[in-house]
């Protein structure tokens, strides 16, 4: 079984929110990765969080939009890590979805006569 890790990358506004709650959750500086590089090729200066905070931080960006956390994964404990932007994308809600069916069945009408 391979053990994923996660990084959450933030800018320096949102650093300072970081740094409490991962004192809360007592982790500390060693926690801190400098100079990582992701499948890019792009060094990056992240954290190694469990999967559990990555769900908080998550949530925590909705509720406050001026915290901005970007997300990574590695499998395994060596390697490149990459972006895991697809945590941030929503699934359309079942109203979106009814209502965009809506307007289709609207156009094909109009469209129809």
């Amino acid at each position: 079984m391979v053990n994923t890790q996660w990084f959450v990358e933030c800018d320096p506004f949102s650093n300072e929110s970081l740094a409490e709650l991962l004192a809360a959750w007592n982790i500390g500086k060693d926690a801190e990765y400098r100079g990582v590089l992701d499948n890019l090729g792009v060094s990056r200066d992240v954290w190694l969080v469990p999967p559990e905070l990555v769900t908080r931080l998550r949530h925590a960006m909705v509720v406050q939009p001026t915290l901005k956390f970007r997300f990574f994964k590695r499998d395994g404990s060596s390697g490149v890590i990459s972006s895991a932007d697809f945590l941030m994308k929503r699934r359309k809600s079942a109203v979106l979805k009814r209502a965009a069916d809506d307007l289709a069945t609207v156009t094909a009408r109009k469209k129809a006569r």
